[in-house]
């Protein structure tokens, strides 16, 4: 039987020009409310908008996921814009809010 093989993390040329640019709509994306956030959709949207590219949809949401991933110290949490389904406690499992 052979190893299975390792995928090499890839890199986005199209997307590098705009890396930066993207990072700042996501860092400031931060403080706004969730539901007013860049998602993939949007993320091309602007970049057609602002720039005239027109970029494959799974293009920029690889990219933006694999920025939110890499950039989750920026909230210090390790899921941005997401909340524990349960905590750990003494007494086991506890949904959050039940004390």
């Amino acid at each position: 039987m052979s190893k299975p093989s390792k995928r090499v993390a890839r890199t986005s040329p199209r997307m590098e020009p705009y890396e930066k640019t993207v990072d700042e709509w996501l860092r400031a994306d931060l403080e706004a409310p969730r539901k007013q956030r860049h998602m993939a959709k949007r993320i091309g949207t602007r970049l057609q908008e602002e720039f005239g590219v027109i970029l494959p949809y799974t293009t920029v949401r690889d990219f933006g996921t694999a920025r939110r991933r890499a950039k989750a110290s920026w909230s210090g949490t390790t899921h941005p814009g997401r909340m524990p389904r349960w905590t750990s406690g003494r007494s086991g499992s506890t949904w959050p809010g039940s004390g």
